[in-house]
């Protein structure tokens, strides 16, 4: 046979892909004993961190708010539904792309806050169950409109919640919208066991 080097990088497979309990993975700590996916502790670190300067100085930079809001994004993965809470964040990073910089304050401070919290979730670890694609069992759709907010299950099952003169305009679509997405399951079905899978779409 022609002499040549080994297929397999030897070396890099015994640092890498031996069986082992907890494995980084693109940038998350996987658990496969606890079936986790953990924000690694200096991640956690330098982000939190970043965003508590954020808080302090109240101002940023256009610069500054694109690389939070991309770790943000990056938190998205194991947190899907932070997508929803920083809209108004990107709203601030385009206004700030037209001047030096911009305060942070009122809603956009909170938003900031919240965020910390995520963080702190992502990090104490969460269960890879939440993440996993699987078929599900039980299916629901749900809408909104400035008059009013409904949805319905495969089962058949619908509701429906017109707003009051009062209400109507006060809250953006958006908004409806995700509140439509979490009444739908507890309102158009029976209640669901714990070992069922759900799936909503707005």
């Amino acid at each position: 046979p022609i002499p040549r080097e080994t297929m397999e990088a030897r070396n890099k497979l015994e640092s890498e892909a031996l069986l082992e309990e907890t494995k980084t993975i693109l940038g998350w700590l996987i658990d496969f004993r606890r079936l986790l996916i953990i924000l690694p502790d200096n991640k956690f670190t330098a982000w939190t961190n970043a965003i508590e300067e954020l808080i302090n100085e109240g101002s940023a930079t256009a610069k500054v708010l694109e690389t939070n809001i991309g770790r943000l994004v990056h938190l998205g993965m194991a947190i899907p539904s932070i997508h929803h809470f920083i809209s108004r964040l990107r709203d601030l990073h385009a206004t700030a792309k037209r001047r030096r910089s911009v305060k942070i304050n009122g809603e956009y401070l909170e938003d900031l806050k919240l965020m910390l919290n995520f963080l702190t979730i992502a990090n104490k670890g969460i269960s890879l169950n939440s993440i996993a694609f699987r078929r599900p069992t039980h299916v629901y759709r749900s809408d909104s409109c400035p008059a009013g907010l409904g949805g319905y299950s495969h089962d058949g099952f619908a509701w429906r919640w017109y707003l009051s003169e009062d209400l109507k305009f006060r809250a953006t679509n958006n908004l409806l919208e995700h509140l439509a997405a979490i009444i739908s399951p507890g309102s158009t079905s029976s209640r669901v066991a714990s070992n069922q899978r759900i799936a909503c779409y707005p």
